[in-house]
C-alpha cells in the first residue's frame, strides 16, 4: 500500500488555508486507499481531526514557525527517524519552514517522491531588497529538495518560473476549493454571536483572517473608521486572532469605536458567522489563494480585496467581486459604499460570486486533481528526478 507522509509547520490550533487543504486533499487519498501519516506540532484541533479521519498523526515537539537552529536540527532528525521507520514513499510538505526541514530529512533518507506545497511565496512579503534577494536564493536552494512543486495559483507558477526555481514539468496548479455544500448562500439565515451585537437596520462588514502584518487588520480598522463618519448604522466584526491583537484593541478604544467594531477571535462557526456578514473586505498585503474569500463568494457575499498575488484568478473586479490595489485605502472605503449604494450591482456580484465558486473552486474540484496528482507523481516514481 502507497504510504505518505504530510508534514506542516503551522501551529495545531491555527484555522489557516494550508492545513484546511492538506486535510481535504489527505482524506480524499485516504478514501481511495492510501494510508497518510501527518507530521505537526503536538495537540491542538486539527491533529484530534487528523486522527478522527483515519490518519496517523506524529507529534514534532521541536517544530516551531520560526527559525531556531538547535530545536530545528534536532527536528530533522525526528523527522529522518520518522521516514525510515515508516517506508513512506512520498513525503509532502506544506509551508516554508515543513518544507525546509521536511526536504532535507527526505533527501538523506533517498525518498522515492518528494513534494512541496506552495501557499504563497516568502519574497511576496513587504521587504527591503537585500531581504527579498535573500529569501529568493533561500527559495531557490529550498525548492531543489524536491521532484515536485504543487501551486496553489497560476501567479505562484509563474513566479517560480520568472524566477527559474523550477522547469515547468516540475510544478503542478491545484486551485484550492471549498465544501459549497457548507458555504451554501441558500441558506443564509442569520445566526451566531453576531447577532447578538447588531440592531435591526445594521449594515455588517466582516473580515475573516489572522490579525498579522500579513492581513492588515490594522488597515481594515482604519477603513471602518473612515466608512463610519458618515455612517453610524455599520458594524464591523473581525473574526480571527494573532500577534496584532492587542494594537487592535488600542486602535478601537483611541477611536472610540468598541460600539462598533468587534474583535470574534478564532471561531470554528465561521459558516454561521458569515451568514450574518453582507461585505467582505480583505485588504492584505501578501496572499496565497485565500479560502476566506471563496466561503464568502459561496454564500452571496461581495468581497473586496487586495489586487495581490493570486486573488485576481478568483475575482473579476466588477463582476463577481472588487479588487482594490494594495494599500489603497480610498478605494477600498469608496467600493464598500457604492455596494452600499447600488442595490442592483450588489445583488448582481453576489450572484455571479456563487456561480464562479460552483463552476471552478468546489473541495471536489480540488481533491480529484489531488488524487490524480499523486497517482502521476506515485507512478512515475522511478523517473521523478525533476
Amino acid at each position: 500500500m502507497n504510504k505518505i507522509l504530510m508534514i506542516i509547520s503551522s501551529r495545531p490550533d491555527n484555522s489557516g488555508g494550508a492545513t484546511k487543504v492538506m486535510f481535504d486533499s489527505a482524506s480524499s487519498l485516504i478514501e481511495n486507499g492510501y494510508q497518510v501519516c501527518v507530521a505537526s506540532m503536538p495537540g491542538g484541533k486539527w491533529n484530534n481531526a487528523f486522527t478522527k479521519e483515519g490518519m496517523t498523526v506524529k507529534d514534532l515537539p521541536r517544530m516551531r514557525k520560526e527559525l531556531n537552529p538547535i530545536l530545528d536540527l534536532i527536528c530533522i532528525f525526528d523527522l529522518i527517524k520518522t521516514i525510515k521507520s515508516g517506508e513512506y514513499v512520498a513525503v509532502n510538505c506544506h509551508s516554508s519552514k515543513a518544507g525546509l526541514l521536511g526536504g532535507i530529512a527526505a533527501s538523506i533518507c533517498n525518498t522515492p517522491v518528494k513534494i512541496f506545497n506552495i501557499h504563497g511565496w516568502s519574497s511576496y512579503r513587504d521587504q527591503t531588497l537585500l531581504v527579498k534577494c535573500l529569501n529568493i536564493f533561500v527559495e531557490f536552494m529550498l525548492v531543489r529538495l524536491f521532484h515536485y512543486l504543487v501551486c496553489v495559483c497560476e501567479n505562484d507558477k509563474e513566479y517560480a518560473l520568472k524566477h527559474k526555481l523550477k522547469p515547468r514539468k516540475g510544478i503542478c496548479v491545484i486551485r484550492n476549493g471549498i465544501d459549497v455544500d457548507l458555504f451554501n448562500s441558500g441558506k443564509k439565515t442569520s445566526a451566531g454571536i453576531i447577532n447578538d451585537l447588531i440592531n435591526d437596520g445594521d449594515t455588517v462588514i466582516g473580515m475573516i483572517g489572522r490579525l498579522s502584518r500579513q492581513k492588515q487588520p490594522l488597515f481594515f480598522i482604519d477603513i471602518a473608521h473612515e466608512l463610519l463618519k458618515s455612517n453610524d448604522r455599520l458594524k464591523f466584526f473581525l473574526i480571527g486572532d494573532g500577534p496584532l491583537k492587542n494594537e487592535c484593541e488600542k486602535r478601537i478604544s483611541s477611536r472610540g469605536l468598541e460600539g462598533n467594531i468587534f474583535l470574534l477571535g478564532d471561531r470554528d462557526d465561521v459558516a454561521e458567522l458569515l451568514k450574518s456578514i453582507q461585505i467582505f473586505v480583505l485588504p492584505s498585503a501578501w496572499e496565497g489563494l485565500p479560502l476566506t474569500i471563496l466561503e464568502a463568494m459561496a454564500m452571496g457575499i461581495p468581497v473586496i480585496a487586495s489586487q495581490i498575488n493570486g486573488i485576481p484568478e478568483i475575482i473579476d473586479s466588477g463582476e463577481d467581486g472588487f479588487l482594490v490595489e494594495k494599500n489603497y485605502f480610498r478605494g477600498f472605503v469608496e467600493k464598500v459604499e457604492l455596494l452600499l449604494k447600488d442595490k442592483q450591482l450588489y445583488e448582481k456580484i453576489s450572484r455571479n460570486a456563487v456561480i464562479k465558486v460552483e463552476e471552478k473552486f468546489t473541495k471536489e474540484k480540488m481533491e480529484k486533481k489531488y488524487l490524480d496528482f499523486f497517482t502521476f507523481s506515485l507512478g512515475n516514481k522511478k523517473n521523478s528526478g525533476i
